[in-house]
C-alpha cells in the first residue's frame, strides 16, 4: 500500500493549475486521461487484492443486480441479522468523506427482491437523506424498482412501514418525504429522498450547474438531519461514484489547496468495485472540480440578488467590472459534449449565418423529416432545457 501511495502522490493537482491541467489532459483524444484510468488505476486496484467474497457467495447472488459490482468485505454495510444467518448482506458500501469516516453509503438501486433489505438499511443506519441518481427506466431498460408508495399511501417493506407525505417536482429534481415507522422504534422518523433526473446511465450530465446545485442542496439537508448519506443509481458505482468524488474533492481543495482525483477514485474502489465506472465519468470529475475552482458558488438567493448585482457592477483595479470578469470566465472550461458535426456538413453550411456559431449535436433543435427530404432537415438552433431547483 505504501508503494501505491507513493505512486498516487504524483497525481496531485494544485488548485491554481486545475483548469490548465484539465485542458492539457483532454488534448490528443484524452490520452493522459486514458493512461490514468485504463492503465494506472486498474494496476493499483489489482495489486491491492480487494476481497469481495461475502458478496460472491451463492446465497447472495439474488441480492446483486450485477455480478461484477460488489462491496468489499471490509467496507460492506452490515445489516442487523434476522432469522437467516446471512441476512446481514446488502449490496452497499461505506465510503469515507474527506473529513468524515463513513459519510456515504453507496448502494445499488433496489430490485424486487431487495426492497425490504433497502429499507432495513435505511432504518438500521438511520439514513435520513437518500440521493437517487437514476430514473426507474432509461432507454427502455429497468434501472431501479419503485421502492416507495404513492403520495398519501403507505406500503409495508418487511417490518418497516413507509408512507409518502410529500412530493414536489423542481425541474430535474423530485423531492419526496417519507414517514417511516417500525415496531422497535418508539417514534416514526422522516426520510427525504432527492431524485435527480438529468444524468444518463454510464454517461455524464449535460450541464454541470445542476450537479452543483443538487450537491449544495444535499449537503444542506444532511447538515440538518445527520446520518450517513445514502446515494444510489442503478449499479451504485458510476453516477454514485462521480457524485461522491465531487464532495470529497471539493473538501480536499478547500483544505489542502490541491486535489488528487486518481487517488480518490482508487480509494473508493477499495470499498466498492468499479466506482466511477467509465472514462467519460472520470474526465467529468476533473471538469467538475476545475469548474468549482474557476467559478466558485455563483448561486444567489432571490432576496440578495439586487445587492449582489450592484457588487458585480463595481469596477476593479484593472478597470473591468466583476460582471465582465464573471462573463469571461464562462469560456475557461470547455463543454464536455461539444461536437457540431451537423452544422459542419456541406449541405447545411448555407443555413449558418455565422459559421463560428454552431449548435451542439447533442441538443440540436429537432425538425420533422418529410417524405420528400433526403436527410433530416437542419436548423441552426439548440433545444435548451430550463430547470428550477429547490431553494
Amino acid at each position: 500500500m505504501n508503494q501505491a501511495r507513493e505512486k498516487l502522490n504524483k497525481y496531485f493537482i494544485s488548485v491554481d493549475s486545475l483548469v490548465q491541467t484539465y485542458k492539457d489532459k483532454r488534448a490528443k483524444e484524452d490520452r493522459l486521461f486514458v493512461d490514468e484510468f485504463e492503465k494506472v488505476l486498474p494496476e493499483l486496484v489489482t495489486k491491492a487484492k480487494v476481497s469481495t467474497e461475502y458478496g460472491k457467495a451463492a446465497h447472495q447472488h439474488g441480492k446483486n443486480r450485477f455480478k461484477n459490482i460488489l462491496p468489499s468485505d471490509e467496507a460492506r454495510v452490515v445489516l442487523i441479522k434476522t432469522s437467516d444467518a446471512m441476512s446481514d448482506y446488502i449490496n452497499a458500501s461505506y465510503i469515507d468523506g474527506y473529513s468524515v469516516p463513513k459519510k456515504f453509503i453507496a448502494a445499488q438501486g433496489p430490485t424486487e427482491s431487495t426492497c425490504n433489505d433497502f429499507w432495513r438499511m435505511v432504518t438500521d443506519k438511520k439514513c435520513s437523506v437518500i440521493v437517487m441518481l437514476t430514473q426507474l427506466t432509461e432507454n427502455c431498460k429497468a434501472k431501479c424498482v419503485k421502492y416507495w408508495p404513492e403520495l398519501g399511501m403507505q406500503c409495508q417493506y418487511g417490518n418497516c412501514t413507509v408512507m409518502m407525505t410529500s412530493e414536489s417536482a423542481f425541474g430535474d429534481v423530485i423531492c419526496r418525504i417519507f414517514r417511516v415507522t417500525m415496531s422497535r422504534f418508539k417514534n416514526p422518523f422522516e426520510v427525504k429522498q432527492l431524485q435527480y433526473l438529468g444524468w444518463p446511465d454510464h454517461g455524464i450530465a449535460h450541464t454541470t450547474s445542476s450537479i452543483f446545485r443538487l450537491h449544495k442542496l444535499v449537503i444542506r439537508e444532511l447538515a440538518v438531519s445527520g446520518g450517513p448519506l445514502l446515494v444510489h443509481c442503478s449499479a451504485g458505482v458510476d453516477r454514485t461514484g462521480t457524485f461522491i468524488a465531487l464532495d470529497f474533492l471539493g473538501e480536499q481543495m478547500e483544505a489542502e489547496g490541491r486535489v488528487n482525483v486518481l487517488a480518490t477514485v482508487f480509494q473508493m474502489r477499495l470499498n466498492r468495485t468499479e466506482m466511477v465506472q467509465t472514462l467519460g465519468q472520470y474526465v467529468f470529475v476533473h471538469k467538475l472540480v476545475a469548474e468549482l475552482k474557476a467559478f466558485g458558488n455563483t448561486d444567489v438567493e432571490a432576496f440578495e440578488f439586487a445587492t449582489q448585482y450592484d457588487n458585480l457592477k463595481v469596477v476593479d483595479d484593472s478597470h473591468v467590472t466583476r460582471l465582465k470578469i464573471q462573463f469571461d470566465n464562462l469560456d475557461i472550461v470547455p463543454p464536455s459534449l461539444k461536437e457540431t458535426k451537423a452544422g459542419q456538413k456541406a449541405i447545411n453550411k448555407a443555413f449558418n449565418v455565422d459559421f463560428s456559431i454552431l449548435p451542439y449535436d447533442y441538443n440540436l433543435a429537432f425538425v420533422e423529416k418529410l417524405s420528400s427530404d433526403k436527410e433530416i432537415p437542419y436548423l441552426n438552433g439548440s433545444s435548451v432545457r430550463v430547470s428550477q431547483f429547490l431553494s
